[in-house]
């Protein structure tokens, strides 16, 4: 077997077995191992574990099956898989609601300027009824 020192005294140092060199133990980053894929299915599952920990995995029940067929077609489309599709279709209706919920708050945040500028309601001129009348009689 061969050995490397750690640069130390030679009576000091515990020599230690260069990886891949050692024929009898099949040693997981010798160049045979890479070659027969146990490295990348280390990888591999290292990527697994990995990413399972962050992304969540949700399971649909009770879909219609017009639904199903519907979303089947728009992925073939598309030229992607039932789950892209999926995942798709739920990252846009989370973003659609994200965007009401912002559209909400900016909403109330610009009654409570106008209850803030005007506190006694609309001012001179600004009334709705003036607004409209004012828009019907210039057609």
């Amino acid at each position: 077997m061969a050995t490397v020192s750690s640069g130390a005294a030679a009576g000091a140092a515990r020599p230690r077995p260069v990886l891949g060199v050692n024929r009898r133990r099949f040693e997981p980053s010798s160049p045979d191992a890479v070659r027969a894929g146990h490295l990348a299915r280390a990888i591999d599952l290292w990527y697994q574990i990995d990413t399972m920990r962050r992304v969540p995995n949700v399971h649909l029940r009770d879909v219609p099956p017009d639904a199903l067929e519907t979303l089947r077609e728009a992925a073939s489309r598309r030229g992607r898989s039932l789950n892209a599709e999926l995942v798709d279709a739920l990252v846009q209706r989370a973003e659609r609601e994200q965007q009401a919920e912002e559209l909400v708050k900016r909403l109330a945040e610009g009654r409570r300027r106008w209850k803030r500028w005007f506190p006694e309601g609309f001012p001179p001129g600004l009334e709705p009824e003036t607004i409209i009348r004012h828009d019907r009689d210039s057609r």
